[in-house]
């Protein structure tokens, strides 16, 4: 069976985590979901800025590399789980690319400094939907 991995992604309150739970409630027993790493990390596993220390952008390398990492075992995981319950779709709440909007340079200088291949990233998934915040889209 072919597990396709889909990657949701957006900007804060462009509607993510309800699409998510519209999706899990419609499509009940039939798909998967990758959890957002950064959420997942921040819950417990690395310190966050503001609270436990102060933004420094050495922070910031330490948290994307974090993330990277653990978005490809998290996804690859999940992939056998899909395979072992007979689930064709894995939901990835955030792809492997979504930290270049955090990095300085974009996704050509976080693809090299994270050693990713952009195409190889682009074919980890079936699709990418993009989600856009209502103040992004209608700022007015």
């Amino acid at each position: 069976m072919k597990i396709r991995r889909v990657a949701l992604v957006g900007g804060p309150c462009s509607g993510k985590s309800s699409i998510l739970e519209m999706l899990l409630k419609v499509f009940f027993g039939q798909l998967l979901v990758v959890p957002e790493m950064a959420q997942a990390l921040l819950a417990g596993v690395m310190p966050v800025p503001g609270r436990d220390l102060r933004y420094v952008s050495q922070w910031q390398a330490h948290f994307q590399r974090a993330i990277v990492g653990l978005q490809v075992q998290a996804e690859d995981a999940w992939t056998i789980a899909a395979e072992q319950k007979g689930i064709g779709l894995l939901l990835c709440d955030r792809g492997l690319l979504d930290g270049a909007a955090y990095w300085d340079g974009g996704p050509g200088a976080f693809c090299r400094d994270f050693d990713l291949d952009r195409q190889e990233v682009f074919a980890r998934y079936e699709v990418v939907i993009h989600l856009q915040s209502l103040a992004v889209r209608s700022p007015e």
